[in-house]
C-alpha cells in the first residue's frame, strides 16, 4: 500500500505546517514579550505617579512645618487666655476676677457678687 501525495496536497500540508509553526512562535515568543512590555508600561506609569506624589510631599514638607509652628503658637496664645484653676473653686474665683476686671474696664457695676461654689460673698475657695 503506497500513499501518493499529490502536489496540491503537499502544498496544503506545507501551508498547515507553516501555519502551525507561525502559531507556536506567536504563542510562545511574541505574546509573552508583548505582555511583559505592556505590564512594564503600566508599572512605569504607576511609578511616575508615585514619584510625582513624593515630589509634591517634599515640596510641601517645609510648608507644613511652618503651619505646624504657627498652629503651636496659636494654641499657646489661646491657652494663655484660659482659666487655669486646679479645682472648681479656684476656677470660680479666677472667673469672678475676670468678670470683675471686665466690668471695671467697661464701666459696668455688678450688684451681686457671690461665689458660685459656696454662695458666699468674696470667698477665697
Amino acid at each position: 500500500m503506497k500513499i501518493e501525495i499529490k502536489t496540491r496536497d503537499r502544498r496544503a500540508l506545507f501551508g498547515l505546517g507553516a501555519a502551525l509553526l507561525l502559531y507556536l512562535v506567536v504563542s510562545y515568543a511574541v505574546l509573552p514579550v508583548f505582555d511583559r512590555l505592556q505590564s512594564a508600561s503600566r508599572t512605569e506609569s504607576e511609578k511616575e505617579e508615585q514619584l510625582r506624589k513624593y515630589r509634591r510631599a517634599l515640596v510641601r514638607k517645609g510648608h507644613y512645618a511652618k503651619l505646624l509652628d504657627q498652629a503651636r503658637k496659636s494654641v499657646s496664645d489661646a491657652e494663655a487666655q484660659l482659666i487655669r484653676g486646679d479645682n472648681p473653686s479656684l476656677a470660680s474665683v479666677e472667673f469672678q476676677n475676670v468678670v470683675d476686671s471686665a466690668a471695671s474696664k467697661s464701666g459696668v457695676g455688678i450688684a451681686q457678687k457671690k461665689c458660685l461654689s459656696c454662695a458666699k460673698e468674696r470667698c477665697v475657695f
